[in-house]
């Protein structure tokens, strides 16, 4: 998981409306459609603050405890308001990249909008960079037709690399190919979402997915000259524990949370 308390939130996740006694008093107004039929509007006040125009900020998303739609300040000026949703959209939209480790805001990357699938990195170079560095690892820890899990042990990601093997001139495709079908839970007591994808780049293949409270993949892997099946295999992440599974083959996984700290002298570790 993230340090963020959010599970997941939209890119812009606050709105300013009316306060709830103004919503309320409009509601319970008869005449409160007065304007499609051409007479003047009634005016309300909130009857906590006075003003004519009092607003709410709302948050439209879900927190890792609780969820739906919920009120972060109420009774305030639209001025107050509109500093609270971008005081607050400053603090949901900050992420740290993947790739060069520093933090940004996600609306302010190049183009516009967050790169890579999560959005996760500052930048194109930064995506690309990482993702040439979990290849190359894959590559080392793998031969054709295997498949790589690694956990990465600085990111709230993990990646699955499969080894496809060199394209073949003659045919025109990779040696191997593989189904991937992915289960998430984005929070606990959630419900579960499939994604399915094809994984056929030459030489190496890559999925990322976001260490949720429970992650699963399923991958067959077909041997693309004898158009057969040969292996089904996969793991299952709960809380940052990862298990493997397969017929045929296993996943190799490669877990750098804890590679890289015995990797460590033993004055460092301590």
């Amino acid at each position: 998981m993230t340090d963020s308390r959010y599970a997941f939130v939209r890119l812009e996740p606050y709105t300013i409306e009316p306060c709830g006694s103004l919503k309320e008093q409009e509601q319970c107004d008869p005449l409160h459609h007065s304007t499609s039929i051409g007479l003047p509007r009634r005016k309300h006040s909130c009857t906590m603050s006075g003003r004519e125009e009092c607003c709410q900020v709302l948050e439209i998303g879900r927190r890792v405890e609780g969820g739906g739609l919920f009120v972060v300040a109420a009774h305030v000026t639209k001025s107050e308001a509109e500093r609270i949703r971008q005081e607050r959209l400053a603090l949901v939209c900050r992420e740290v990249c993947a790739g060069c480790r520093q933090v940004f805001d996600r609306r302010q990357v190049p183009e516009g909008r967050p790169i890579g699938y999560y959005g996760q990195y500052c930048s194109e170079p930064c995506r690309n960079s990482k993702e040439q560095e979990i290849k190359d690892l894959a590559l080392q820890k793998s031969v054709s037709g295997q498949v790589v899990l690694i956990i990465d042990a600085d990111d709230p990601y993990c990646y699955v690399a499969t080894n496809n093997g060199p394209r073949d001139k003659e045919h025109q495709h990779s040696h191997y190919s593989f189904k991937m079908l992915t289960e998430t839970q984005e929070f606990p007591d959630s419900k579960l979402s499939l994604d399915y994808c094809f994984l056929d780049r030459p030489i190496v293949s890559l999925s990322t997915q976001r260490l949720y409270p429970l992650v699963r993949f399923a991958l067959v892997r077909i041997d693309s000259y004898a158009r057969s099946m040969w292996a089904i295999v996969g793991a299952t992440m709960e809380e940052g524990i990862a298990t493997s599974f397969g017929v045929g083959s296993v996943p190799i996984i490669i877990d750098l949370r804890t590679t890289r700290m015995d990797s460590l002298p033993e004055e460092k570790r301590a």
